[in-house]
């Protein structure tokens, strides 16, 4: 399946979009300021497994390192925690970020009742072609700038070409 290269080309796309020091201080902000809030922005890529029959999520939890990674407002990953039905891969707000097992989708059920809210994609690759789209949208508040609608259609036309299905657009939608 060859995924080794691809994951850590998909890990060096999304690093390339997160949040640097200079980007803050360039912004006005202050260093410590910059630093604290670059600390949730790291993905590490550590070649750990070599295997080529790995599935991605699987290569994805033995190579990459982060403590908890934000990519959009709340939404953020964290430690990956096995369930029977589902492997939770991240929290928004008190919600969960899910892989569902039978289907290999992202969601976010409520973290009371399991309940599904929301779809986000098809796939665990099509989830990790979301997060530099919306890293660099959320990027944008951060330092500043003002979310026009050009700039918010123009990012929900970029998430409408990688998830195809309007099944999961709701989500981007809220």
């Amino acid at each position: 399946m060859q995924h080794n290269n691809h994951l850590e080309q998909k890990i060096a796309i999304i690093n390339s979009v997160t949040p640097n020091l200079d980007d803050f201080l360039q912004n006005g902000f202050d260093n410590d300021y910059a630093q604290a809030f670059i600390s949730e922005y790291i993905l590490e890529y550590k070649k750990q497994c070599n295997e080529t029959e790995v599935e991605l999520f699987e290569l994805f939890k033995l190579n990459v390192r982060y403590k908890r990674f934000s990519i959009i407002g709340n939404l953020m990953l964290t430690e990956i925690v096995e369930y029977e039905d589902f492997y939770k891969i991240g929290n928004l707000e008190r919600d969960f970020l899910i892989l569902i097992k039978s289907t290999e989708e992202i969601a976010i059920i409520d973290h009371e009742n399991f309940e599904i809210r929301y779809y986000i994609s098809e796939n665990f690759e099509v989830f990790l072609d979301l997060i530099p789209v919306l890293i660099s949208y959320d990027k944008l508040g951060y330092l500043g700038v003002k979310y026009t609608m050009d700039i918010k259609i123009k990012t929900l036309e970029k998430i409408k070409k990688i998830v195809k299905s309007e099944k999961y657009y709701f989500f981007f939608f809220i």
